[in-house]
């Protein structure tokens, strides 16, 4: 028992070092998640684990889930005050002299509202003075003030300064979930196949991750993931839904090499294993 668990472990370990941008590492759905699954999700960079929001047929609920291969749930669902629709959710945001939880809510047909929210209750706190427009996506800087909302038929991101929405790059494309981490912006596209463009802190764009084996699948919300899952490089998770699968899949997906800050020696003696 004891060799098959230790042949199982390099076997893992070995398809995710010679995995590729773009490839999915795994799929997932958390405990106890809503009816209709999780659409919007959420690093939080002082714990490193994720926030997660979905839909119920009356009501939304959040959690957050421990980032590693087991996603236990490590704040249980409960109920988000005044929200039906979720499209996807930013952390960490400072309001009041607390840090919080943002959200897009959606089933609109015109402006989306971005509703702020207590992390620990869901209580809502209060709501931006203004809306970016139709956007289904939203991420958060780790100043706690910078928000980034992604339009989806404007084709533009905008960034909230603290006060008021301003134009930070095009998207030029169906922009759904986003996702920050590593000093970038993540963009997940709902195109067939769908793609994920990085752009960096001043907007500019850097490259465009082509998602692998993904005809079929529509995407919603986005985040960063882990680092160093396979080589140098990191991941972000995304849901997903299908006909077939379902709703509110979670899935991790590699993408580049954005951690300066690795140990290379690790990866060494990792892959040393395999000759």
């Amino acid at each position: 028992m004891r060799v098959l668990t230790i042949v199982s472990i390099l076997l893992t370990t070995f398809l995710m070092l010679y995995a590729e941008p773009g490839d999915i590492i795994r799929t997932f759905e958390l405990e106890d998640q809503p009816r209709y699954g999780v659409w919007g999700l959420a690093y939080d960079p002082e714990d490193g684990n994720i926030w997660a929001c979905g839909d119920d047929s009356e009501y939304s609920e959040f959690c957050k889930f421990r980032n590693d291969e087991g996603h236990d749930i490590i704040q249980e669902w409960q109920e988000l005050e005044a929200i039906y629709y979720v499209y996807d959710m930013a952390y960490p945001y400072y309001y009041e002299g607390k840090d919080t939880i943002v959200i897009i809510e959606g089933g609109y047909d015109g402006p989306s509202p971005v509703k702020i929210y207590n992390k620990e209750t869901g209580i809502l706190l209060g709501e931006l003075s203004e809306s970016p427009g139709v956007s289904y996506g939203i991420c958060a800087n780790y100043d706690k003030e910078t928000l980034y909302a992604s339009l989806y038929c404007g084709y533009y991101i905008y960034r909230w300064d603290g006060s008021t929405w301003e134009w930070f790059s095009n998207s030029d494309g169906y922009a759904i979930g986003m996702a920050y981490g590593w000093e970038r912006v993540f963009v997940i596209y709902d195109i067939s196949p769908p793609c994920i463009k990085v752009f960096d802190s001043d907007g500019n764009l850097e490259e465009r991750i082509k998602l692998n084996d993904w005809d079929g699948y529509g995407v919603s919300g986005l985040s960063r993931g882990r680092e160093n899952i396979s080589g140098y490089n990191e991941s972000l998770y995304a849901t997903m839904y299908d006909d077939k699968i379902g709703y509110g899949i979670i899935c991790e997906i590699e993408v580049g090499d954005y951690n300066t800050a690795i140990n290379s020696s690790s990866v060494g003696d990792i892959k040393a294993l395999f000759h």
